[in-house]
């Protein structure tokens, strides 16, 4: 009985420490978040000095490994931080398919081709 009750302890002890680090882990990912602005600006910053912003900010979210998922999520974040009037020229050019259906390094290839400062 001794014994079952020092496994319970034992247990127990092993998921509030997983459940700290999990809630740690929300926390840093939330604070990753905070002050970071994405929005591409073209008064303000030329396509490539915006390119370089949005790669350091995946490098920080550790996305620049090459996965689908990985490129998914790059895909998400350039789409999510393109204002309307950018967003539309994407998707005139990925017509009649989808920007999201399109792979990250092609969206940026695609925009850079169209010179936008």
């Amino acid at each position: 009985m001794e014994e079952a009750l020092t496994q319970i302890a034992n247990v127990l002890q092993q998921l509030q420490s997983m459940q700290s680090k999990i809630v740690e882990k929300q926390n840093t990912n939330q604070a990753d978040l905070r002050g970071i602005h994405l929005q591409f600006n073209e008064s303000n910053e030329t396509f490539d000095a915006y390119v370089q912003r949005l790669d350091n900010y995946l490098e920080l979210r550790n996305l620049m490994e090459n996965t689908d998922e990985n490129d998914k999520k790059r895909v998400q974040i350039l789409i999510s931080c393109l204002g309307p009037k950018h967003y539309q020229i994407l998707s005139n050019l990925t017509a009649p398919n989808l920007p999201k259906e399109q792979k990250y390094g092609e969206l940026i290839d695609l925009l850079r081709t169209q010179n936008i400062t």
